[in-house]
């Protein structure tokens, strides 16, 4: 059964093809079937029936342009079955086993098992982000907390990076289902954090820019 979902804040299209609920989940694509359950990071966009492996990666560095994918370990539905509301995608993630962070939501229906949490699977995580902007606000969310949380957290040298997504009813329990998750290496040089926030931000509205600096990053949340 083809089932199309428009997902809000997420404004893209995703086709997956889901069996009833209670039982198992088919994806279209053999990387769907083989990757299930996990975020795959990749140098090139990952198209929801990938046939291939062809840039997936689990390590890269802030030179890099990274696209971002997971296919769902189970439908929403079957993975909560207990939410009266809504169903949300919560996405989270520990940079060197530090503290939790949390990327944002995006709502669901019961079966949208496979999502870019980048909005669109040919938007990077190297793509401009601006506080305040519209477009950040509602399509970038990802990326922007993804360049505004993630990334001043990192160190020189090697970084160990972990997202998860889980299904909630928008109560966020502890107990809550995890949909996805992954590890990733991040490998950072000598001024590649500086160069890349200057790039990608998240960055001041141009009328907010005062002594010629123009970024933002949290230092705590």
């Amino acid at each position: 059964m083809k089932t199309l979902i428009c997902a809000a804040f997420a404004s893209t299209l995703l086709a997956s093809s889901v069996s009833l609920a209670g039982a198992p989940i088919t994806f279209d694509g053999p990387m769907a079937k083989k990757h299930a359950g996990k975020f795959i990071f990749s140098t090139k966009p990952i198209p929801l029936d990938a046939k291939t492996e062809d840039g997936f990666t689990t390590s890269f560095t802030l030179k890099d342009k990274i696209f971002m994918r997971f296919w769902g370990s189970d439908t929403p539905e079957n993975l909560n079955t207990k939410c009266r509301r809504e169903r949300r995608v919560s996405y989270k993630v520990s940079v060197n086993d530090g503290k939790t962070g949390y990327m944002g939501v995006v709502r669901v229906g019961k079966t949208v098992s496979a999502l870019s949490p980048t909005g669109d699977a040919k938007r990077p995580l190297t793509t401009k982000t601006v506080f305040g902007d519209k477009v950040t606000q509602k399509t970038h969310r990802f990326i922007r907390e993804w360049n505004g949380y993630v990334i001043p957290r990192l160190k020189e040298g090697e970084n160990k990076v972990k997202m998860w997504a889980t299904i909630d009813c928008g109560y966020g329990q502890k107990t809550d289902p995890t949909i996805a998750e992954a590890e990733v290496k991040i490998t950072v040089g000598k001024g590649d954090q500086a160069a890349y926030t200057k790039k990608f931000g998240p960055l001041l509205p141009k009328h907010q820019i005062k002594g010629g600096k123009s970024s933002c990053a949290r230092s705590s949340r």
